[in-house]
């Protein structure tokens, strides 16, 4: 009896690649998206994803039609299942803050969890009287009364003497407008001042250019310390409810640049109108001083309050 013929090899599957080159891939996709893509190709992939420590994705832009645009490429996309529209702020660059009959909700887009918060009748409102624009650093410590668990201030005083702003009235009915944003960078924290130069187009005051000058907070001489460079492997996501710094050279982008919004609401307050009827992502790059749009993702400024989202992973 002749010989069976030999079974044909089944070639290697991708699924079978050793974890660690798995892992070697991951670290290659900064983007989220491509890290979502690469778990659902198979239940290998998909542990690897969970099991490896990866650096954290970069940040998404959400607006608030319910869009989401995923860095480095500006790729459009929405979260399956569902639906992130109309909220109306966020927080701590992870919770998206919807309104309701007589409160708030917070809803994580990334795992899908909602938290109802307690009813406005409540909570304790008051109008904040810190000017906006003040320099100034307020340290204020929050503990919880032993006696009842309410929350309590245990310590308030000011740590940071700020100097004073005036803004600067130029030729041709130009002024500028300023913005400050607070970024935690390794335990140190920075102060970023936006001058925002306008001109005044009859009685609308329109805004063009933006300048940026970054500060570090100098404890020990109560004073802000201006830094010329945020070094190459550094850059800065700038947004009206969440801030954060990030590494450059992890994700092989370049550093010493900021990535800012038009944020052009200052205590619920329109501040300034554009030009243009639509808006993009716009970063400065602190070692030329220039402003580019170079992401493709464009947005009506109607459409106040995008913000960063920072998934963890």
């Amino acid at each position: 009896m002749a010989d069976a013929a030999p079974r044909a090899r089944q070639p290697p599957s991708w699924a079978d690649i050793p974890r660690d080159l798995a892992g070697m891939v991951l670290r290659l996709l900064p983007a989220r998206a491509d890290r979502a893509r690469f778990a659902a190709a198979c239940p290998q992939w998909r542990a690897a994803a969970r099991q490896l420590p990866l650096p954290p994705p970069l940040p998404l832009l959400a607006l608030p039609d319910g869009t989401f645009y995923s860095l480095p490429n500006g790729e459009r996309f929405r979260f399956p299942g569902f639906g992130c529209a109309g909220y109306k702020s966020a927080c701590c660059g992870r919770w998206l803050v919807f309104p309701r009959d007589d409160g708030c909700y917070l809803v994580d887009p990334f795992a899908g969890a909602t938290v109802t918060l307690p009813p406005l009748s409540r909570v304790r409102l008051r109008h904040p009287n810190a000017a906006p624009k003040d320099e100034n650093l307020v340290l204020v410590n929050i503990s919880q009364d032993p006696a009842t668990g309410d929350p309590q201030i245990s310590r308030f005083g000011q740590v940071i003497n700020g100097e004073p702003w005036h803004s600067t009235i130029m030729p041709g009915d130009a002024s500028d407008k300023k913005k400050l944003y607070l970024v935690e960078l390794d335990g140190a924290l920075l102060m970023v001042r936006r001058k925002v130069c306008c001109r005044l187009v009859g009685k609308t005051v329109v805004a063009a250019q933006s300048e940026f000058e970054v500060f570090k907070a100098d404890w020990e001489h109560s004073r802000w310390v201006k830094l010329t460079t945020l070094g190459d492997g550094l850059m800065l996501f700038l947004g009206r409810p969440c801030s954060r710094a990030m590494s450059a050279s992890r994700y092989g982008m370049t550093g010493d640049q900021i990535f800012f919004l038009d944020d052009v609401l200052e205590n619920n307050c329109k501040e300034y109108s554009y030009d243009e009827e639509t808006t993009s992502v716009s970063v400065y790059d602190m070692k030329s001083g220039e402003v580019s749009s170079p992401l493709p993702m464009v947005w009506k400024h109607e459409m106040i309050l995008p913000t960063w989202m920072f998934p963890w992973e």
